[in-house]
């Protein structure tokens, strides 16, 4: 590790492997593959240009710009077996392995996704679904008398019961548990900590489950069709809640890129999106075949189909993707891992296995101008911006690449909006192509319509991505004479003009002309109305390998002492890893102790932190829901409220309110703290300190009717510290009689704890408010997160409700966008989220004013985050 010191700057470090600090109290014992890395390792991947740490399992990136990646090209593998229905593949312990339905061995594995051989399988059912997971391989089948089998290496496989002879059609691994999916039987689902022992669990409707995935700290299912509930979710895979989705035959669902995505074989639309895993947007696919498997590789979502003309599909959004050709096999499932997709079919023909290579990297592969590098650009020449490596797109702009030839139409745009009144730019140089195309498309290039009107030539090639990339540009004048000088090695070009990025040269026409140039001939440079069309070809550059100010080469970490913040060299540009937080303190950091520009990894929350001189600060984070916090450090001022009726509440005899919080130290005069309350304290959560020196509060917890009758009374003393983060959960139904109060899981041994009997209701619906003390100064000083507030009743003695809020593992549960998953509808009050959102009410109660200002508790300060892998 070579580091530099700068006066602005901490520890300038390039980083081939960096092993940080582990903080925590858990212990993860396992390693990260490709490359090998400990738990806890930071390296610098400069194929994918990506910062990442190993958090026991996974590589996890940095934020950043996306992989630098790009698809490679199919190549096509016979079976070890011919005729063996293969239905699944799965990737683990350095071993690709399948799965099948037909055949004598059921089975066969491949330590590159090339060279394969035949494994026997425990029976001979019909294997649907394999997954990997806590060093085991586990499979599940539609049919025989054991249907799960398990190994320790993918090898050698072992019969188990599964907990119902069902069609088991699906099988994922996530936060320490086994989750399988059916599309029959009494009990659809089945859970496994190891694969051996099942037990059966009860789905969201009775659905034909097809598809279960795990990430983000949520299990997602979804229907293979004649569904109206064709969704589920659950965050512990026990408690399942269901969710609307497209009514289509869904065959895959996997996630990547920030989103899940799932693929049908049926339907008009046979593409699904959704955030986390509820609310779910359709999609029609570019041909509408027998869609099987998706899978997400390096910023590519890739799926592959049964039947069709095109039985392979592409996408880097997840929303516009593209159908190409592949051999016409019956395609089911496709994995990724070790930098190489491989699919597996079911068709009796002599290849039933495609494995196609993620090429990352610039370039590659082009010695040569006009050469076609790996990553399917054209290396075009040499750059006069740099004099480096030039890449140019296969086609002009508006065509398509097909394989064979460019298809489609050439666009023909204008420079500006098309319209005369020009604007000027000073956008002159004629080297400088990526900084024109990046100043243009911030400019507005008509000087008489309103708001910013755009460079039309220079957006379309900033806005495009292709072949992985997404830093395309217009080329500058004498970047765009290259293409000329070049254009019959570059080939697709025609002999017609086409625009550069640079404004004329004539000083008299700079306000109305664009730069163009003649490619049938040699030399011919001319200056022509911005509103004119011509043809578009974008370029992108090679990274030089370095940033500016400081100098650092690719894959320097940096940390800031002026903005405040870990920075990474990604080739070109500096990355910002966390908030600017220019003038913040410079003491250090506590818990653990630390000093400015410090790096740790928390074991405890599988995250990233730095020390900005002030707080730990989180960076990237493993698998896991995070319950961001906010805190409210001035009492007497912030609050939310509601001054009139709660929408859609009305009193009755019961209600639920689930919250995290921490105290903090309170002044003399605030020995009263009010968490929550509606109408003068007729519903509250609040605290009592004897006095400022007081070093552990009260709790209290009431409900009273509109003429302020006591039918809920709670009181616990002495019992919550400052400085401590708490899960609280309380649940009163005057109808039963019934109250509990759970704080971290533990039930309150009560000083007091009166419910009435009879129904008795309490007044819910009136003038709500949020930290805040109606008719006192005081309010709530400390940090929340997740507060959750419903007019329903849930036993808390059953461990169930309990972990709709509280992972077993004593960390938040993610509650949904919208507060419905505890019990599938939204509660009247669910405030989540970081301080730009936190405040605005995601339940059905309406909204609440805010007074005052909240800030965000950042990540590393004690709460919990999430699970890490183990």
């Amino acid at each position: 590790m070579a580091c530099i010191d700068m006066s602005f700057f901490k520890r300038v470090c390039f980083i081939a492997t960096f092993f940080i600090v582990c903080v925590g109290t858990r212990v993860s014992l396992a390693d990260c593959l490709d490359p090998a890395g400990l738990n806890g390792a930071l390296v610098y991947n400069a194929d994918k240009r990506a910062m990442q740490f190993c958090d026991g399992q996974n590589w996890i990136r940095f934020p950043g710009p996306p992989p630098n990646c790009a698809l490679g090209t199919w190549t096509y593998i016979a079976s070890p077996e011919a005729w063996v229905a293969w239905e699944s593949v799965t990737y683990g312990n350095g071993l690709f392995v399948a799965v099948g339905g037909s055949g004598t061995s059921r089975v066969m594995t491949s330590p590159d996704g090339v060279t394969w051989t035949s494994r026997t399988a425990a029976q001979n059912n019909y294997w649907h679904s394999v997954a990997f997971g806590n060093g085991t391989f586990v499979a599940v089948a539609t049919d025989g008398t054991n249907r799960v089998m398990t190994s320790p290496d993918g090898i050698n496989w072992t019969a188990r019961t599964a907990a119902q002879a069902n069609q088991w059609r699906g099988v994922t691994y996530g936060a320490g548990l086994f989750v399988a999916v059916a599309d029959s039987g009494t009990n659809r689902v089945m859970t496994s900590p190891d694969g051996i022992t099942w037990t059966v669990r009860n789905a969201a409707a009775t659905s034909s489950w097809g598809t279960v995935t795990y990430a983000e700290g949520t299990f997602v299912a979804l229907s293979r069709g004649g569904c109206t509930t064709c969704a589920m979710t659950s965050q512990d895979g026990i408690n399942w809640t269901g969710r609307t989705a497209p009514a289509s035959g869904w065959m895959s669902v996997i996630y990547g890129g920030g989103q899940f995505v799932a693929v049908a074989y049926n339907g008009t639309q046979q593409i699904a999106t959704s955030p986390d895993g509820i609310a779910w947007t359709g999609i029609a696919a570019p041909e509408a075949n027998y869609w099987n498997g998706v899978v997400y590789a390096d910023g590519h979502y890739i799926a592959v189909a049964s039947s069709g003309t095109n039985r392979f599909m592409y996408s880097q959004d997840g929303v516009s993707w593209t159908a190409a050709s592949v051999t016409a096999s019956s395609w089911t499932a496709l994995t990724y891992a070790d930098g190489k997709v491989v699919a597996v079919g079911t068709d009796n023909v002599p290849n039933q296995i495609m494995t196609m290579t993620i090429i990352c990297g610039s370039g590659g592969g082009c010695p040569n101008i006009g050469n076609v590098c790996t990553d399917g650009t054209i290396f075009a020449g040499m750059s006069p911006d740099g004099n480096v490596p030039m890449y140019a797109t296969r086609c002009d702009h508006g065509m398509t690449w097909n394989g064979s030839s460019c298809t489609g139409s050439r666009s023909s745009l204008f420079w500006n909006d098309g319209n005369t009144d020009f604007a000027m730019t000073g956008i002159s140089n004629v080297n400088t192509g990526q900084s024109n195309t990046a100043a243009l498309v911030a400019m507005d290039s008509d000087s008489v319509a309103p708001g910013v009107q755009p460079h039309n030539a220079a957006a379309a090639c900033h806005n495009l991505t292709q072949s992985g990339y997404g830093d395309w540009y217009l080329p500058a004048l004498d970047e765009l004479d290259v293409l000329q000088v070049n254009r019959t090695a570059i080939g697709n070009l025609v002999g017609s003009s086409y625009w550069s990025s640079s404004e004329s040269l004539n000083p008299t026409w700079e306000a109305v002309d664009g730069m163009a140039q003649e490619f049938s001939t040699p030399n011919v440079q001319f200056s022509t109305a911005k509103s004119t069309d011509h043809y578009l070809r974008c370029v992108r550059k090679q990274h030089t390998g370095q940033c500016a100010d400081p100098v650092g080469a690719e894959g320097d970490l940096v940390f800031n002492t002026t903005s405040r913040v870990l920075q990474w060299c990604d080739g070109a540009d500096w990355v910002a890893a966390g908030p600017l937080y220019p003038g913040g303190p410079s003491g250090g950091c506590a818990n653990p102790s630390g000093s400015m520009g410090d790096i740790v990894y928390n074991t405890d929350h599988c995250v990233i932190q730095y020390c900005d001189g002030g707080k730990w600060r989180g960076v990237a984070r493993g698998p896991g829901y995070v319950a961001n916090a906010v805190t409210n450090a001035a009492a007497t001022a912030t609050h939310l409220q509601i001054n009139s009726t709660i929408s859609g509440a009305t009193d009755g005899p019961r209600y639920t309110l689930s919250t995290w919080f921490r105290m903090l130290p309170q002044a003399s005069n605030q020995t009263t703290q009010v968490l929550f309350e509606n109408n003068a304290g007729r519903i509250q959560l609040g605290f009592y300190s004897d006095a400022a020196s007081d070093p552990l509060y009260d709790v209290w917890i009431s409900g009273k009717n509109s003429s302020d009758v006591w039918h809920v009374d709670m009181y616990k003393n002495d019992y919550i510290a400052e400085n401590v983060w708490y899960h609280l959960v309380a649940s009163f139904d005057t109808t039963l009689g019934a109250g509990h109060v759970y704080v971290n899981d533990q039930e309150l041994a009560y000083n007091v704890l009166d419910v009435s009997s009879g129904g008795q209701a309490m007044d819910v619906q009136t003038n709500a408010y949020f930290m805040h003390f109606y008719g006192w100064a005081n309010g709530f000083r400390g940090d929340v997160a997740d507060f959750w507030f419903d007019n329903v009743y849930l036993d808390l003695d059953v461990e169930a409700n309990r972990r709709k809020f509280r992972s077993a593992s004593g960390r938040p549960v993610n509650l949904g966008v919208d507060g419905s998953t505890p019990t599938g509808s939204q509660p009247l009050i669910f405030f989540s989220g970081d301080r730009t959102t936190w405040a605005t009410n995601k339940g059905r109660g309406g909204a609440f004013t805010l007074t005052g200002s909240l800030q965000n508790v950042v990540l590393g300060d004690g709460k919990g985050e999430g699970s890490c892998p183990q």
